[in-house]
């Protein structure tokens, strides 16, 4: 802790700042990495769909 109090007094002109994780950024980047998801999933079956059971196992061997 004193390491972070000495970097911060040295970084912000003796001011101590405290750190702060930032949730909100976080929340955004899950939750833009849980849409793509989503619609990759969707995009994927709907394209499952549309090809035969033959064409699939073929592009499987």
């Amino acid at each position: 802790m004193a390491v972070c109090a000495e970097v911060s007094k040295k970084s912000f002109a003796g001011a101590v700042v405290p750190y702060q994780f930032p949730f909100l950024q976080m929340g955004l980047f899950l939750l833009v990495l849980f849409g793509m998801e989503v619609v990759l999933s969707v995009w994927m079956v709907r394209r499952q769909k549309k090809q035969s059971l033959i064409e699939q196992m073929r592009a499987q061997s």
